[in-house]
């Protein structure tokens, strides 16, 4: 083993010893990752066994449970090696397996398939059972992006991505604020370097200025709350990310330490939080609007404080008031702050949401988009008129919320006030709205426009069960099968915009589109059967009949023109309906076919046919009167 192979391992077995984990186990994990990792190098040179030993360092800091760490240092040890999950369960049981296997990136995924978004659905339905394996990954990304450096420019920028759109907004539904903060300092230092380079500067050059000024700003505190004392536990200052001092300020000449700083207040308990929270208003001014109380209205992810911004002889600060729990909770998450990780699990409300659209959303860049905009992205947080609280997605209309609060008996709302003005159902929702919901015996027709203005996947997919089996996918499909067609027959009808028929309540389109999506009706019955091709039909002896001509040549230039019709009635012999009437006649280098269908069905066979073979140059003329 190198000295700098040692070095990584070494503070393992220090906190294994430290929580009387066994180093027999401890050492048989890094044989088998030593093994499987053997003569492999990262891209900045080190031997590969370093990476995942120093995933696993970042969760000893975090108090992490001996399977964790077992399952760290073997987290690539499945993919890269012949080494199987049976051998890892034989050695250390199944709850290690299930971790490796959990993050464990997926192989022989087909290449039309994205692999990142394929792997990350894998460990979402996993974690289903265990967010450990999250939190892995989380520190599996961490140590990547410190190494970012050696990848490829467009590496880089997939990885940046990923980072800002996935792992980020996990991180802080882990609450695991220090991974957090490390990342966006990152990402910000590759996609704003400029901005990174100021704010780094800023530290370096006023660094001793800034911990003596962090002193007395503490001081200042324990003198003001001197008759809290008993209360009080600790009072410590926080550092925002630099991504979060780039973001908040206008500007980023003359920073104070107000501005990358803000003080922790630790009590024993929540009553003591309000205690407190009187005598800071008290001692100090504070700023209007500024208090937000998360101890009553708990974050989505546990987080639990009450924040207020007050001005002190520093300028305004933030301060935050914790109980030592909920301390603990806001830096290293819920996973390991009980003394159980399995009975810590935090709030399922987002995990079960990226769940259901794991479950419903087949398109890997829809589920992608959903993932990140409605499940990790921003959230505000409305009210009932009782008070009751609910987090939606920023940017999400009443319809939303009404589906999602009372989705057997929303359509018997008969009406809706946001706070105290009648609203309608595509008003947009902001934070701390407060919706007063009143109902009606006899439920209402669902008008086709709510499914255009559902924000929320889960919102449109109730809606689409009350449709009886729209989707709004599939009508998007069916489109999509369509649209070509109307372009080839020059029909002017655009489908281009479906809203106009959800808005016109045109049930019979709508519901014919997303059969034509489904692919339980065919694209020739669906011309045939369903669309009024006005500019293409002509009425002969009482019947409709479409008129068409087609322009066919060889790429064969000593092919006469005989022996085209000749082949092209051949291929026709494989249509199942034959035209109506056929008339011919030749022009330069090409024979033009002059049609008479009674069903349109034809054509579009006899085109399939064509496109099926590269013998032949074609173009279809509609609606010819010559």
């Amino acid at each position: 083993m190198s000295e700098n192979v040692h070095s990584y391992l070494e503070p393992l077995k220090e906190y294994f010893d430290e929580q009387n984990y066994s180093q027999q186990q401890l050492w048989r994990a890094f044989e088998v990752a030593d093994k499987a990792h053997e003569g492999q190098n990262r891209k900045s040179g080190e031997p590969y066994i370093t990476h995942p030993l120093i995933v696993a360092s970042y969760l000893c800091e975090y108090k992490a449970d001996e399977d964790t760490i077992l399952a760290a240092i073997m987290h690539d040890v499945v993919e890269d090696s012949a080494t199987t999950l049976k051998e890892i369960r034989r050695i250390f049981g199944k709850g290690v397996a299930t971790l490796v296997d959990g993050v464990t990136k997926l192989g022989n995924i087909p290449k039309t398939q994205n692999k990142d978004v394929q792997a990350l659905r894998k460990l979402f339905q996993m974690m289903s059972g265990d967010l450990r394996m999250v939190l892995i990954k989380v520190f599996d990304r961490l140590h990547n992006m410190r190494t970012l450096g050696a990848m490829p420019p467009h590496k880089q920028e997939r990885k940046l991505k990923e980072t800002q759109n996935i792992y980020i907004p996990l991180a802080k539904k882990l609450n695991v604020w220090p991974a957090v903060c490390a990342l966006e300092d990152l990402c910000l230092q590759y996609l704003q370097p400029e901005a990174f380079e100021t704010i780094s500067q800023h530290y370096e050059e006023n660094k001793s200025e800034l911990a003596a000024k962090k002193q007395q700003l503490k001081k200042v505190f324990q003198e003001k709350l001197q008759p809290e004392q008993d209360k009080i536990q600790d009072i410590v200052l926080g550092r925002y990310s630099f991504t979060e001092v780039y973001e908040n300020k206008e500007t980023l000449e003359n920073l104070s330490m107000v501005d990358t700083h803000y003080v922790q207040i630790i009590v024993r308990n929540v009553e003591d939080c309000y205690s407190i929270l009187g005598s800071i208003h008290n001692q100090f001014r504070p700023r209007h609007h500024e208090l937000r109380d998360f101890l009553a209205f708990p974050k989505e992810n546990g987080y639990k404080a009450i924040h207020t911004k007050v001005f002190t002889p520093y300028g305004p600060i933030n301060v935050h008031i914790h109980t030592q729990e909920s301390y603990t909770i806001a830096h290293y998450g819920e996973l390991f702050s009980a003394e159980s990780s399995k009975e810590a699990q935090p709030s399922s409300r987002w995990i079960n949401s990226i769940l259901d659209a794991n479950h419903d959303v087949l398109n890997d860049l829809s589920f992608q988009s959903i993932v990140q905009q409605e499940i990790l992205g921003v959230s505000i947080k409305v009210y009932s008129i009782e008070g009751e609280e609910d987090e939606l997605p920023e940017g999400s209309m009443v319809l939303d919320y009404v589906v999602m609060k009372y989705p057997d008996t929303f359509r018997h709302i008969q009406s809706i006030k946001v706070n105290g003005h009648k609203s309608e159902l595509s008003h947009t929702l902001t934070q701390n709205d407060i919706l007063d919901i009143t109902f009606s015996d006899s439920p209402q027709a669902i008008d086709l426009q709510m499914i255009l203005h559902a924000k929320q996947h889960k919102t449109q997919r109730i809606l689409e069960q009350h449709l009886k089996g729209v989707t709004l996918d599939k009508v998007y499909e069916g489109i999509e099968t369509c649209s070509p067609w109307l372009s080839y027959f020059d029909i002017s009808r655009s489908l281009e915009q479906p809203e106009k028929y959800f808005a016109q309540n045109n049930y019979e389109l709508i519901h014919t589109l997303n059969a034509l999506g489904n692919q339980t009706l065919s694209l020739e019955d669906f011309f045939d059967s369903y669309l009024k091709l006005e500019q293409i039909k002509l009425l002969k002896k009482g019947k409709e009949v479409y008129q068409f001509a087609i322009d066919i040549s060889s790429q064969n230039q000593n092919m006469s023109i005989n022996n085209i019709l000749e082949d092209i009635l051949k291929l026709w012999g494989t249509c199942t309906v034959v035209p109506q009437k056929l008339n011919y006649k030749s022009l330069k280098n090409r024979l033009r076919i002059k049609l008479r269908f009674k069903k349109l069905s034809a054509i579009i066979q006899l085109k399939k046919v064509l496109d099926s073979t590269r013998q032949y140059q074609h173009q279809l003329i509609p609606h010819f009167y010559v």
